[in-house]
Order: structure tokens, then C-alpha cells, then sequence
């Protein structure tokens, strides 16, 4: 097959060629037609585009003149200032005759000082005041012709040019003013008609009058009601604000989304200039001239139609027949039939020779084929017997293969699996509390165990009910309110208890009905001693053996290492906590001042401290005996740990003496905090030995750094002399410290 066959599969019979043949002699005529047809086109745009810019200036010029015959017109009028400035029908009509002599004008009025309109060319009953004109004021205020900013008008509601002109009274005084509104609409569109109806391909131009901001002024034709919209964002627009200078013709999307040729310029005098917009569909501009293209086109379609299918006419008869007979054996000789023949052949000497050639190749192929066939058969059974020994030796590296990856698998679970318990037991050794411990022990698991679910519960303090310390897996329970252990069948027996459904063994009550699936339970114990159990949700699989003895290792090692925590727990609440209150004592207070300090520090935020002391506590002691402060001390160091955050440290320094640190807190927030607790311990109601003890009142000092304090050493020194204050000012109060307080003591 031919390199162009190959590409062009559809061309590769020779009636096709002679076909493509033709078309190729008619490329030529073709490209010269579209050449034509380009040019045409250009010179059409061409013409068409100097007739836009054309009408700009046109309409550029008529503007000026506009402007300026009203000056001519407001000038002949301030001769007479008096007879504009009467009120009568007389005045009105007069200026309705001249108004009719301006095809554009919208009004032609006169204004006393006080911007009341007095006569007008629209002979309007209704009181219409300019004095909130900026023209009318410019023009009250002395000068020449002011030419103002269109602006709607308050008579026409219409877009408007103003024109103002002081009137004089012979003295020299301003009077008034005399002006003129130009119809911005009638002025465009009766240009826009004046300077298109001469030419075909002018009749659909559009033009646009624009503010310097993009408003759209008036739009001629404007079907759709543009005047007023906020086009500064436009393609439009922003091909006009940088084409204004230079005056360019350009190709642009129109404010309809119709594609046009625009010219541009910027029009009137000073402070009015306005931006002028005049464009024509570019459908339009070669609507003609592509019509002649495409007239042309069709004709020579049908021409080379006609040739092609003379050219096919021949090529059936002389080519293709005589070489579709030679083709057609040919394929019968590829699809495998032999004992074929092609004798004599009618036609040209060539095709006489290539079918006398065709022929002794069928000879020669099918002796071929027969040794082949041969030769191939015996192939065919030693690949046969090759096959099935690869195959055998196949299957024994297979079975080998996946008999080691288990074993490799099985050693990387073991290793990961100790690994992780390793891990595991060495982080819970820095742990100090069961709180702390729970999301690494969460952690551990979820990697011991994949994706199976589980959760610990350990025995709550008093030894009668369990709580939820951790879970893990997909839906790892973040909160259980836990159970009694009689709900619990592992800790009812001591032994590990495992639920199948369809087992014998009963589904434990602490387990939901709505829970499907085996589960195992397993006791938590260490020296002796029943911590919790451990509770696991087993696959489904036939892997569950694994996984149960994998969770009674655990379950053993976690015991062992929460026993060590909740011992190291046991031993620094009994260093750090105040026996009698159960609250902090001076030894923690010391150790988390300064880091709480450090703390506020970094986050730039206040902390506050509050010294309390129990008024008259000898008192109790004296009165009802030693016993009676101590219930006192007691009911203070409950309402202690009632009354504040869990970020806060309430703590007991020593006798009658309670220190509470509050970290980012300001001082306002502690004062307020520190009178709510004088309030309740005042309304304490305590008894002892059925005997009322008298009320029980406190004095309070608050201390706040950084601010009114700078130095925190001195921020406890500070809370005691606030309190120190307290006291001497008769007790039961709330005192602040201030900057020198921590001296005043000393």
C-alpha cells in the first residue's frame, strides 16, 4: 500500500484519482474567485467605513453649528432682556415661533433671578425652578454663553444641551437668564436620517451620544431604551475612550452584542464635551458583496460538478472494469482460495502480462503453502508439549510464591503488631493521668486492630458502675454513659466472654440490640484487681482467632500500664491537693503559676489572681470547735470548684487562706467573678452537730497583670494587699489591687 493510500484510504481506486485529478485543475479558478471576492470585500468595508466617518464629522460639525446658532439666537434675545422677563401668552408664543424654526430644540425660556422659569416655548402652566441648574447658577453669576452638561429635562424628560446667556438691564445688572435646551434625540436622529438616506449600505447605522463616564445619553435608533444605562465597563466603550484622539475605525460588539464598524470623535466646548459613537453591522456593511461571492460559488459548484462526472463516466469504462475483474480474484486468491485461474485477458498488453503473472503466482503459492502446512503441524505439537512444562513449572512457583508473601505478611503483622504494644506501653509510661493516656491508647488500637470497632471501660471511683475511656474504628463511640458490671458477662465470670449470633452464649445488656455481629469482652486485670474490660467487634471472616488473641495481649499489657498510671495519678493528687477541701495546695501553686504566666504571655492575654480569706474564722474555731472550721473550710472549697472554669485553679494556701488563678482574664471579668463568689459564700447555710454556724462572710483581693500590674512576681503580693484592704475596711468586701498595692503592705 502506497503512502498516500494509507492517509487517503477513500482515494485509493483509480477512477477515484482521476476523479481528484479534475478537482485539483478547478483549485486555481477557485482561488482566484476567492480572491476576488476578498477584494471586493475590502473595498466594500473600505467605502463604507470613510462614509461612517463621514457622518462623525458631519454630525461633529452640525453640533458646533447647532451650538452656535443658539448663541447667535440668546444674544439677539438679551437686547430685549424686559420683554422676556414678563410673564404673558405673547411672550410664549413668541418663543414657540422661534423654537419651530430649530428642528432640534426642545425648549427656548427665560429665568428670573430666583431661577423661576417666566416665559417658555412650550407655553407649560406648571412652575418649573432651574436655580439647582449648575448653568442657570454660572450664568445668574455673570459672563458670556455658558454651554451647560446634558441633562434631563425637568419639561421634556428628555436628554437636553443647555445654553444659557445672561440678560442685562441697562444699568449693567443681571436680570435673568435666557436659554435654549437642545434635544439631544431629535438632533442625533434627524442627522443620523439627513446623512444616510443617500447610500444603500447605510440604512441600519446606530449612533450613541455618551457621558465621559459611560452613561449613554441618547442612542439613535434605541429600540431598547439605553438612554441612562451605566455602559462604562462595555467593549464598546472602552474601545471608544482610547480611540477618541486618534479618530480610528474599528470592529466592535455594539451595546446589543451585535458586531459593527464604529467611528468615533468627541464632541462640544468645554466643560460639555460628549462622546459620539456611529456604527454599522458588519452583517450588513458585506451583505452585498457576499452575496455576489456566493452566487459565483454556486455556479462554479455546479461546473466542476458536471466535469466530475464526465471524468467518472470515462474512468468506468476504460479503467475501472477491466482492473476490477484482476482485483477481484486477487482477493479471492487473499481469503485462502486456490485453484483459481485467469486464462486470457481482453484488454491492453499491459493487463494481458500482469494476468499471465497473477497466475503462475497462484501456482507457486499453493506448492508453497503445502510444505508450510507441514512444517507448521510439527511446530504445533512441540509448542504443545513446551506449553504444559511451563505451565507445571508455572504453578509450583506460584503455589512457593504466595506461600512465602503469607509467611512475610504474617512476620510484618507480628513485628507491627509488637511494634505498635512497644510503642504503646512507652508512651503510657510518661502519662500522668487516664485522660491523658486515652487518645494514644485510641491511636495504638486503631493501627493493632484496622478497621475494627472497640472500646475500654474502666471502673468510675466508687467502684459500682463503668465509664468510657476511649474507642476506636469507623464508628468509634465519643461518649457512652456507661453500665453497671452485672451488664457485663466477661466481668460477671472473670474470664473472657465471646458473643457469636448464632453461638450459644448470651449478647452482654451493655451491648445495643441494633449492634450486629461477634463481639469479645475481655477483663482488665492487674494484681489482682479488676480495672475495666476491654470490648472488641470480631470480622466476619475466618480470621477471628487472630484478632482474640491479639486483644487478650493488649487487654493484659493496658492493664498493667493504667494500674501504673492511676497509681502515679493516686501519689501526685495526694502531693499537689489539699486533703481536707480536695483543692489545690501551695505546692501546685507554685509549680503552675509560672507557666500560666508564660502562657498568658505568648497568647498576649490577662491574668488575674484572687486572694480569699474567711472572716472571723477563730471564731468557728472558738465558738463550736475545730471540727466546725472545718466544715466551714470544706463548704468554702465546694463552692471553690463550683463556681469557676475548668481552665481556672482554685487552691487553699493554708488555714482559713484560698488562692484562685485565673488565666486570660482581665480585671473587670475578676472583679465581677470575685463579688459573685462574696455573695454566695454570705449566703452559706451551715450546720453543725445540729447547731447553725452564724453566717460565714469572706474578703476578697484581686490582682490583674499586665495590666494595672507590670510585674507578675509581685501579682499574688498584690492580691494579698488587696485583700489586707478588704479587712481593714470592715470585711465582706471585694477590693482591686492597683500598681503600688503590693508595697503598701510591706
Amino acid at each position: 500500500m502506497s503512502l498516500f493510500s494509507k492517509f487517503f484510504p477513500q482515494l485509493a481506486s483509480i477512477r477515484s484519482r482521476l476523479v481528484l485529478l479534475v478537482l485539483l485543475s478547478l483549485v486555481p479558478v477557485a482561488l482566484v474567485l476567492i480572491y476576488s471576492a476578498l477584494e471586493n470585500r475590502r473595498l466594500t468595508g473600505e467605502q463604507a467605513i470613510n462614509k461612517l466617518s463621514t457622518i462623525v464629522e458631519l454630525i461633529h460639525n452640525d453640533f458646533e453649528d447647532a451650538i452656535y446658532a443658539s448663541s447667535q439666537l440668546l444674544t439677539s434675545l438679551s437686547l430685549t432682556p424686559e420683554k422676556w422677563l414678563k410673564a404673558s401668552p405673547q411672550c410664549n408664543q413668541q418663543l414657540a415661533n422661534l423654537s419651530k424654526q430649530f428642528a432640534s430644540y426642545s425648549n427656548i425660556y427665560s429665568v428670573d433671578l430666583n431661577g423661576e422659569v417666566i416665559c417658555t416655548a412650550t407655553n407649560n402652566e406648571t412652575t418649573i425652578n432651574l436655580l439647582d441648574r449648575d448653568y442657570i447658577q454660572n450664568s445668574l453669576s455673570g459672563g458670556a454663553i455658558i454651554v451647560g452638561q446634558p441633562v434631563e429635562g425637568k419639561i421634556s424628560k428628555q436628554m437636553v444641551m443647555p445654553i444659557a446667556l445672561p440678560l442685562y438691564s441697562s444699568t449693567g445688572e443681571i436680570m435673568g437668564v435666557v436659554g435654549v435646551s437642545i434635544n439631544l434625540s431629535l438632533f442625533l436622529n434627524h442627522n443620523l436620517r439627513s446623512h444616510s438616506l443617500n447610500s444603500k449600505s447605510l440604512n441600519n447605522v446606530t449612533a450613541t451620544l455618551w457621558q465621559p463616564d459611560g452613561t449613554v445619553l441618547v442612542r439613535a435608533p434605541d429600540p431598547f431604551s439605553m438612554t441612562g444605562l451605566q455602559a462604562r465597563e462595555s467593549e464598546l466603550f472602552q474601545t471608544l475612550i482610547g480611540n477618541t484622539t486618534n479618530r480610528q475605525t474599528m470592529e466592535v460588539r455594539g451595546l446589543d452584542n451585535t458586531p459593527r464598524w464604529y467611528a468615533f470623535d468627541q464632541i462640544g466646548l468645554g466643560e460639555s464635551n460628549i462622546l459620539l459613537s456611529v456604527g454599522l453591522p458588519t452583517e450588513e456593511l458585506f451583505a452585498e458583496v457576499d452575496a455576489i461571492f456566493w452566487r459565483t460559488l454556486s455556479v462554479l459548484a455546479v461546473v466542476s460538478l458536471l466535469v466530475i462526472l464526465a471524468a467518472w463516466f470515462i474512468a468506468e469504462l476504460a479503467v475501472r472494469r477491466p482492473v476490477s475483474k484482476l482485483a477481484s480474484l486477487v482477493e479471492q486468491v487473499s481469503s485462502g482460495q486456490r485453484g483459481i485461474r485467469i486464462g486470457q485477458m481482453v484488454g491492453a498488453s499491459e493487463l494481458k502480462t500482469l494476468a499471465h503473472n497473477f497466475d503462475l503466482m497462484v501456482s507457486y503459492l499453493e506448492s508453497y503453502e503445502n510444505k508450510q502446512a507441514a512444517n507448521q503441524q510439527a511446530l504445533t505439537q512441540a509448542k504443545e508439549s513446551l506449553e504444559l512444562k511451563v505451565q507445571e513449572r508455572t504453578l509450583a512457583l506460584e503455589s512457593a510464591s504466595r506461600e512465602a508473601i503469607d509467611r512475610a505478611k504474617l512476620l510484618e503483622k507480628q513485628r507491627l503488631e509488637i511494634t505498635v504494644m512497644n510503642e504503646l506501653t512507652d508512651m503510657l509510661q510518661s502519662c500522668h493521668t487516664l485522660d491523658e493516656s486515652w487518645p494514644i491508647i485510641g491511636r495504638s488500637l486503631t493501627q493493632l486492630f484496622d478497621d475494627l470497632e472497640g472500646t475500654i471501660y474502666t471502673y468510675r471511683d466508687s467502684g459500682n458502675a463503668l465509664m468510657h475511656g476511649v474507642s476506636w474504628g469507623k464508628k468509634a463511640i465519643e461518649k457512652h454513659d456507661g453500665f453497671a458490671p452485672d451488664d457485663c458477662w466477661s466481668l460477671r465470670l472473670g474470664r473472657s466472654w465471646q458473643f457469636e449470633p448464632e453461638g450459644l452464649h448470651t449478647r452482654c445488656n451493655h451491648i445495643a440490640e441494633t449492634e450486629q455481629g461477634a463481639y469479645i469482652c475481655i477483663p482488665m486485670l492487674a494484681d489482682g484487681k479488676t480495672l475495666g474490660v476491654l470490648h472488641l467487634q470480631l470480622p466476619t471472616n475466618d480470621g477471628k482467632q487472630v484478632f482474640v488473641e491479639l486483644a487478650q495481649s493488649a487487654a493484659a499489657r493496658l492493664a498493667l500500664a493504667l494500674s501504673n498510671i492511676k497509681l502515679r495519678q493516686t501519689l501526685r493528687n495526694l502531693s499537689i491537693k489539699d486533703v481536707l477541701t480536695g483543692l489545690y495546695n501551695r505546692r501546685f501553686v507554685e509549680e503552675i503559676f509560672e507557666h500560666e504566666v508564660a502562657r498568658c504571655r505568648r497568647n498576649d492575654k490577662s491574668l488575674s489572681v484572687l486572694m480569699i480569706d474567711v472572716d472571723h474564722f477563730k471564731r468557728f474555731n472558738d465558738s463550736f470547735g475545730h471540727d466546725a472550721g472545718d466544715v466551714v473550710l470544706r463548704a468554702v472549697g465546694t463552692l471553690l470548684k463550683e463556681s469557676f472554669r475548668k481552665t481556672d485553679f482554685p487552691c487553699r494556701l493554708g488555714g482559713e487562706e484560698f488562692l484562685v488563678i485565673l488565666p486570660e482574664c482581665d480585671g473587670n471579668a475578676a472583679f465581677k467573678v470575685a463579688e459573685q463568689l462574696r455573695l454566695k459564700i454570705s449566703e452559706l447555710v451551715l450546720f453543725h452537730q445540729g447547731k447553725a454556724l452564724d453566717g460565714v462572710t469572706a474578703s476578697i483581693g484581686v490582682a490583674t497583670w499586665p495590666e494595672p500590674l507590670k510585674d507578675e512576681h509581685i501579682l499574688i503580693a498584690a492580691a494579698d494587699a488587696a485583700l489586707y484592704s478588704a479587712k481593714h475596711a470592715g470585711r465582706n468586701q471585694v477590693h482591686t489591687a492597683e500598681k503600688n498595692d503590693a508595697l503598701k503592705k510591706g
